[in-house]
Parts: structure tokens; sequence; C-alpha cells
């Protein structure tokens, strides 16, 4: 358990300066009611951000990140009012927010510029108006994560935001296939997109990018079904619900998200494994989980041939020397490129697009590349060893919290942890082949999920440690804890 009585002391005297709120007599009605209704509030508040950032394009454009900084500056501020009025502080830290926190630090150290006396502006960072402006949506993004970590640590809340999601992503499943089949060259049949680039689908750009976000939330709705977390009923319904986001995933044709898809359900498959409570009896529990797969695997393919599964299969077995070889391996050599020009601290976070022209030998017929579609080279370009390291440092964190939560012996967290996996390590495996986490919304959901797995973990650590220790003292997570007496 992780302490910081500094830290504390500081934040004590700070919340001692209000101590009176709770008792002001000009009130007619007592405030210490608020405390409940603002976190249920900011817990709202944060799924709206999430889904409001995926309807919004993905929170691409200035408008839409715009209003995600502000609705993020909104609930921190309800947060703040809430420890005034509860004059206490628990603060829970996840593991993984050390590295994204050293992210942060690198790309404030990247946008530090100084002119020197030959006018010429200095940095470690190649464009240092593109880092800053990566590092305040890096920073929004973490707000979001911790304030997620913090609101959502409580079981049935979980359990009914995990149901959200489902409904959610299905919802948005079905919106983007009537507009797949209606399709008249705008979005929400009302907005033309700002660029002819590219291959819409849903409410995204970019059809791999809806392929990403759709990862992220069909392994919870499996994973459930899996660990029986849930009545009978409810795993059909469940498993109509991800069948659906399944099909979405083919028509969207994007190849690394169908591969995803495949992955997703090889890692429930393998993992499930782990869960305690099918270990009684091993093999029913591996052909139950078997027939389980199946069935959603073959509910997916027949709603596929159903609607007319032409489009996928000519895209999977068409031509993909155009698309792979030529445009993104040639973009991979580049990216790789510029990670020997600056091996130690990258280029600068967001700096990609201004450097890649200057050290790529390509000859401009692949038009404007932002990016390097592939989140790992990206990170190398961008970040250098120390970003791959850092990167390192969290996946590794992450997967850790994923196999402990797993191990839970109750049902519903070892569902949840195993569903959060697999769209993590879905979305991971996609990462190799596009450039989903450069996305806020599918990084914002993908934090998500590592605040779930997070929180999974530490349930399953206390369980651990409760039937080793009992009686004994308990563990809890990581927290910073500061109060003020009345």
């Amino acid at each position: 358990m992780e302490r910081f009585p500094f830290g504390a002391a500081i934040l004590g005297e700070v919340l001692s300066i209000f101590p009176y709120l709770k008792s002001l007599h000009f009130l007619p009605f007592d405030i210490s009611w608020m405390s409940l209704r603002l976190d249920n509030f900011i817990a709202v508040g944060v799924l709206f951000t999430l889904c409001f950032a995926a309807l919004a394009f993905g929170a691409v454009e200035f408008w839409s990140i715009s209003l995600v900084k502000l609705l993020t500056a909104i609930l921190v501020l309800l947060w703040g009012l809430k420890i005034i009025i509860d004059r206490h502080l628990t603060l829970t830290i996840p593991p993984s927010t050390w590295p994204l926190i050293g992210f942060l630090v690198l790309g404030l150290a990247q946008s530090i510029g100084f002119t020197g006396k030959d006018g010429q502006l200095y940095s470690l960072s190649q464009d240092v108006e593109a880092t800053r402006s990566t590092v305040a949506i890096l920073a929004t993004i973490q707000i979001l994560f911790l304030l997620a970590a913090n609101s959502f640590a409580n079981r049935e809340r979980l359990r009914v935001i995990v149901g959200f999601l489902t409904f959610f992503g299905f919802a948005l499943s079905v919106f983007a296939l009537l507009q797949y089949f209606t399709w008249n060259g705008k979005f929400y049949w009302i907005r033309t997109p700002l660029s002819g680039l590219g291959s819409p689908f849903g409410p995204f750009a970019n059809h791999n990018h809806f392929a990403g976000f759709m990862e992220l939330l069909i392994g919870l709705p499996l994973a459930l079904i899996v660990a029986r977390a849930i009545r009978l009923e409810e795993r059909v319904f469940y498993g109509f619900l991800a069948a659906v986001m399944g099909i979405t995933i083919l028509f969207s044709l994007s190849r690394g998200g169908m591969f995803s898809l495949l992955v997703e359900l090889l890692f429930i498959a393998v993992f499930s494994r782990q869960l305690r409570q099918q270990k009684s009896c091993p093999t029913a529990a591996v052909f139950g989980r078997s027939m389980i797969i199946l069935v959603v695997m073959v509910a997916i393919l027949v709603g596929t041939l159903w609607i007319g599964a032409d489009p996928i299969v000519n895209r999977v077995t068409g031509n993909t020397q155009d698309s792979l070889t030529t445009s993104r391996v040639w973009v991979w050599k580049d990216a790789l490129s510029v990670f020997k020009s600056y091996p130690i601290a990258g280029a600068g976070l967001g700096a990609f697009q201004t450097v890649y022209p200057q050290r790529s030998g390509y000859d401009g017929s692949l038009g404007f590349v932002a990016q390097a579609h592939n989140d790992y080279l990206q990170v190398l370009a961008d970040g250098g060893m120390i970003g791959a390291v850092l990167a390192l440092w969290f996946i590794w964190v992450v997967l850790r919290d994923v196999v402990r939560g797993i191990r839970a012996q109750d049902p519903l967290i070892a569902g949840m942890a195993l569903g959060s996996g697999a769209g993590i390590v879905g979305l991971l495996t996609h990462s190799l082949l596009d450039f989903n986490l450069q996305l806020p919304s599918n990084a914002m959901m993908f934090l998500l999920l590592c605040a779930i797995a997070s929180f999974c973990s530490q349930k399953a650590f206390e369980q651990e440690i409760a039937v080793e220790l009992s009686p004994g003292p308990r563990l809890n997570a990581p927290t910073f804890t500061a109060g003020v007496s009345g």
C-alpha cells in the first residue's frame, strides 16, 4: 500500500479551510447528501464523455476534442466539490497510471523550447506545437482514466456499467449497419465527411477505427457468458448482442479488425481455463467454453450470410499488395528511419506528421502521412527508447492485472477481467496494423478497460489475502488518503 504523508498533510491543510461547508447555518438544508449524488453524476459523466467521443467521429476534430476537454474539466470540478463536502479524499491509483504519467512527463519535456541567438527554436520535439497539443489530449485522457478508476470502484456499479457498455456497443452496431446499407455519402445522413479519403463506417471516418472500438466492447458480454456471471436468459440475450457486434466488425471490412476478433475469441477460450469456478470439472468446463465460442462464431457467420457476405469475401480474398506492401510497409520502414534519427527521446509526441517528409524516402505517392499505421512504431518514432520502455511497462502491468483478475473467486469479477482483457489484447493486436490508440475515443475506451482490469485485479488480490491470512490485516489498492476531522 502506497502512502504519501507529505502530500496528505498539505492536502489536509487545504481541506481544513472548508470544514464549515457542512455546518453552514444559513443553509436551509444539509448538503452532505450531495456527496453520493455527485459520485453518481461523475460516473455517468465519464460514461457520457466516452460515448460522446465515439459518436462525435472519434473526437478527432477540434470542436469535438474541445468539448471532451470541457466535459472533463467539469467532472474534475465536481470531484473537487465532492472532496470539499466529504472533507476526505481517497484516491485509488492503478499501477498502470505510472507509465502513463511517464508519457506525460516525456511529452512535457519535449514541449520545452527556447529560441537561440540565431533565432532558431530548439527543443526535443521537432514540432513543439503539435507535441503540446498531444500532451493536452493525453492529460485529458489520463484524468478520465483516474476518474473512472475511482468512480467505478464498486462491484455493483461496475456490473451496471458493463451492461451499459454492452448495450451501447449493440446500439452503435445497429446504427452502423443501417448507415452502411443506406449510405448517402454523409455521416448520420446529414454531415458530409471532411475528407474524401478513407472508408467511413458508423460514426468513424476510418472503418478500421470502428472495428477497433467494437473490439473493445465485444469481449465483455462474451466473457460474462463464459464465466457464468449472469443468468441463463441473460446469457442468450448477451450472446445475441455480441453476435451483432461481431457482424458489424466483419461488415466494416477491416481485415485487422477481423483478425483481432479471432484473437479475442481465442484469448477468451484459452484464458477462461483460469476461471476458478470452472476448475472443479475441467472437462465439462472446456467443452462448455468451446461450445459457447463456437455458437457465437456460428451466429456471426449466419448473420453475415443472411445479410450478405459478398463484400466481406471480396475484401478478404482481394489483392492486398497495394494496400499493405506498397503503403503500410513503406510507412513502417520510414517510421523506423525516424526512430533511428531520434533514438533516445523520439521526434516528439504528435510530431510524426511533421518529421515524416523530412526523414522519409517516399516519392509523395502516399499523400499526407500523419501516423505510422502501427501504434508500436509510432511510439518508437515519437518517444524513442524512453517511450518504448514506458509502453512495455504499461502493457506488462495491464496484462498482469488481467491475469490476476481472471483468477478471482467471484464469477462477475473474473468475467469482467476476462472481458476487459479480451478487448485490451484485441486492440493491442490491431495496433500492429493501424493507429487506433491515436484516436481519442478509442484510447479512452481502452483505458476504461484498463481501469476495470485494475479493479478486478485488486478484488482478486483481496480475496487471496482474505483466504490466506484470515483473520489478519486487509491490504488495499494503492491509495492517497487525506482526511480532516470535523
